[in-house]
């Protein structure tokens, strides 16, 4: 009988949390361009497709370094100072920390650094772009991350 109620409960438990609203459809993102490891020039065109994006949601794209944690806010990346300053950090002071944040489908990134330890065989250099959902207060939403590496051809001045 115990085995009974407890498959009843389990049962109970899964079509609740199908019919949830965490539960739906995935949210997913297809990076468009640029394609895996292409050579591109700055600006950097960086395009994605989006389906199942909840109301509000916005994208934060990381260049060259580690998205947050889920649940983590985008100010954890900042300076001490920022961190406890209202309307800190906006876009032009996350750009500083290599994230740029949008409600659409793209973003042009300006300008990548060049790593100093780089000699003329690894000419041009392989970045990496990686997309995360953040909610209306800059916090990351879910696990998922959708990245591109690509390289930027050295401008010849």
């Amino acid at each position: 009988m115990t085995r009974l109620i407890l498959i009843g409960a389990v049962l109970m438990l899964v079509s609740a949390c199908t019919s949830s609203p965490l539960f739906s459809e995935a949210t997913a993102v297809r990076i468009v361009s640029p394609a895996e490891l292409a050579v591109v020039q700055t600006p950097v065109a960086l395009q994605w497709q989006a389906t199942n994006v909840p109301p509000g949601t916005r994208f934060a794209v990381f260049i060259d370094r580690v998205p947050v944690h889920p649940g983590q806010n985008l100010r954890d990346i900042t300076d001490l100072s920022c961190r406890h300053t209202a309307g800190c950090p906006d876009a032009a002071r996350l750009a500083t920390y290599g994230v740029l944040l949008t409600s659409g489908d793209s973003v042009s990134i300006p300008d990548v650094g060049q790593p100093s330890n780089l000699t003329l065989e690894d000419e041009p250099a392989v970045h990496r772009a990686t997309i995360v959902l953040v909610d209306p207060a800059d916090h990351r939403l879910g696990e998922s991350s959708y990245s591109v590496d690509f390289r930027v051809q050295a401008s010849s001045d």
